[in-house]
């Protein structure tokens, strides 16, 4: 079944939540660059994962494997794109410290949509199962990278 126009615009907010990610990451590594390996590997996380995701929206778009995004609204997308401008914006006033923003990212990636996103999609093959299912563990490393280096860096 085609996609709906709405869920077309889900998708395209998916991939642009991963980029402003990504940049947010980079940033925080200019900031902190005591850190900078970490939060650049952060950011290169991001960017697979839209890598990742683009090429799932492509198979979706394709009618090659389905989409479901059950109760996701723009509207979600929308206000979780402004937590990201709303992260961005206390970095470049100075409001946030290190620890702050491991926190924050940490909330973010921890989130019901960033946890869900893979399950918006419905695999038609193995194959596809396989990927999304290696997207979903690695989400939990991705948190558990985030944690340990909170925890090192309040530990001192």
């Amino acid at each position: 079944m085609p996609l709906k126009e709405y869920q077309e615009k889900i998708l395209d907010l998916l991939k642009e939540k991963e980029l402003a990610l990504s940049e947010v990451y980079k940033e925080i590594s200019e900031k902190f660059n005591e850190n900078e390996e970490f939060w650049n590997n952060l950011s290169e996380e991001k960017l697979y994962r839209l890598q990742q995701i683009e090429e799932l929206c492509e198979q979706a778009k394709q009618e090659k494997m389905g989409f479901d995004e059950k109760n996701t609204k723009t509207y979600t997308l929308n206000t979780f794109m402004e937590s990201i401008r709303d992260i961005k914006d206390q970095l470049r006033n100075n409001e946030l410290n290190e620890i702050k923003a491991l926190s924050l990212c940490h909330d973010l990636e921890n989130s019901i949509l960033e946890r869900r996103v893979y399950e918006y999609f419905i695999p038609y093959n193995d194959e596809q199962r396989t990927v999304l299912n290696k997207l979903k563990s690695d989400i939990n490393d991705f948190l558990k990278d985030i944690q340990a280096q909170k925890n090192k860096i309040v530990s001192g």
